[in-house]
């Protein structure tokens, strides 16, 4: 099984699928409604965001951190209008041939299907690109999420148990990864 080369670079990533277009994420992306988000505590619940207050600035800081041999900050923007959706991270550890996804639909963009399709075609191009193991994780109490890694046929790969503090309940974080068989070089 080939392994992907460690001088493999994440970036630029970019997918078409059929509601999505998914592209590196850039400043002109952050935008009140992408703000509005982060800053609504009750909708972020399940995500560590709800610790910090978000603005353009420190949003432009999180994004020039990404090294995009390793990592990718990337918008889910809407085809038919070229709204942004949301969003995905990739964290990629190319020497293992891992990659770990991190998601955020819109609070006003849910029930559409475009987290399923999102974290689908982004886990079928890492495995493109020879990843050998694609993973994500979610709070157990995150029905939602869970729901739609298990739709994706990622299986389950580890619990952290009473990881994290929800409304003032210890709660589980849980943990799925999708292996696959990369196309040898």
């Amino acid at each position: 099984m080939a392994s992907p080369d460690k001088r493999w670079v994440l970036g630029p990533f970019s997918l078409v699928t059929e509601q999505l277009t998914v592209r590196a994420f850039t400043q002109a992306d952050i935008v009140p409604e992408y703000l509005g988000w982060l800053n609504d505590r009750q909708y972020m619940r399940y995500s560590n965001q709800r610790f910090h207050g978000h603005t353009q600035t420190s949003v432009m800081a999180y994004l020039s951190d990404f090294d995009s041999a390793r990592s990718a900050f990337l918008a889910l923007e809407l085809r038919a209008t070229r709204q942004l959706a949301g969003t995905a991270t990739v964290f990629a550890s190319p020497e293992h041939g891992t990659a770990d996804i991190g998601i955020l639909i819109g609070s006003q963009f849910q029930g559409r299907g475009l987290a399923r399709e999102a974290v689908g075609s982004i886990a079928d191009a890492l495995a493109d690109q020879g990843f050998r193991k694609v993973t994500i994780g979610t709070s157990a109490k995150n029905v939602g999420m869970r729901r739609v890694i298990e739709a994706l046929d990622f299986e389950p790969d580890g619990v952290k148990a009473r990881h994290e503090l929800i409304d003032g309940e210890e709660t589980d974080v849980v943990y799925f990864a999708r292996f696959t068989t990369p196309q040898d070089a």
